[in-house]
């Protein structure tokens, strides 16, 4: 059968979420740990599936991958025991031969954590306004020969505790498309640059693109999908390492905090 799992991770000791030879990624070590258990074989035979890429040192409260197995049982209840620390499945659900977590996700949700004090939150909330709805957004991603239409769906900025959060909704992203976005937000925040800067960037995306913001203030948020899911507890590792790294973390604001 095929089953879907509901991940979360702190992406500070991962070179991104793909695969790759020789590095640590977040994939590498769930594919790791599901062939250890005798879930899959390898990638290719068990139709193993990601619903997005991160970079590294980017961080998700909601991932999705999809596999085959004939253990389902044995996912569910002893993944959480031969992950790492860093990574924890919440969540589970059977799904169909044909779901693909990847093109079967019809929304992503992002957030971008600012640390900064003082920020000018409604000028941020302005500029973020302007973002939604179809733009080409070539002024704030890496296109890479891509197309660089994209629909945002829904945005917003507030105020959680002591951060200042962006949060974008989209059916795709580009290449640091969220992270560009935020850095001219961040401008945008501390009165360098006015929302209609912003807007003017969005209409004519012929300017140069706005570099990114550092990757440790990306979280991905939410996915939704009409896959039904059953909650997961997180393994003890998991646990322990969440309670060590808030031991280490205490004096700092770190996105640590909004991910537990």
């Amino acid at each position: 059968m095929k089953i879907a799992l509901k991940l979360g991770y702190f992406g500070d000791n991962f070179y991104g979420s793909q695969q790759q030879s020789g590095i640590r990624t977040v994939e590498g070590e769930f594919i790791t740990a599901c062939t250890e258990l005798g879930l899959i074989k390898d990638r290719k035979s068990s139709g193993f599936s990601i619903s997005g890429r991160t970079d590294r040192g980017v961080h998700a409260r909601c991932q999705i991958c999809s596999f085959f197995t004939d253990h389902p049982e044995r996912a569910v209840y002893a993944i959480n025991e031969k992950l790492p620390g860093d990574i924890w499945c919440n969540a589970y659900a059977e799904v169909d031969e044909s779901y693909n977590p990847r093109y079967d996700v019809f929304s992503r949700k992002y957030r971008y954590y600012f640390y900064e004090d003082g920020l000018d939150l409604e000028s941020m909330q302005k500029a973020a306004e302007y973002i939604k709805g179809v733009h080409d957004f070539t002024s704030f991603a890496k296109i890479k020969g891509k197309d660089p239409e994209r629909k945002i769906l829904d945005t917003g900025v507030f105020t959680d505790g002591e951060y200042t959060v962006f949060e974008i909704e989209g059916h795709s992203f580009l290449w640091n498309m969220v992270r560009c976005l935020s850095y001219a937000l961040n401008l945008c925040g501390k009165g360098l640059l006015s929302p209609d800067d912003i807007k003017y960037s969005l209409d004519n995306p012929g300017r140069p693109r706005y570099p990114a913001m550092p990757p440790e203030g990306l979280l991905l948020w939410d996915l939704k999908t009409e896959a039904e899911f059953n909650p997961m507890v997180a393994g003890g590792k998991s646990l322990e390492f969440r309670k060590e790294e808030k031991r280490k973390l205490a004096q700092g604001r770190k996105i640590l905090e909004v991910i537990n």
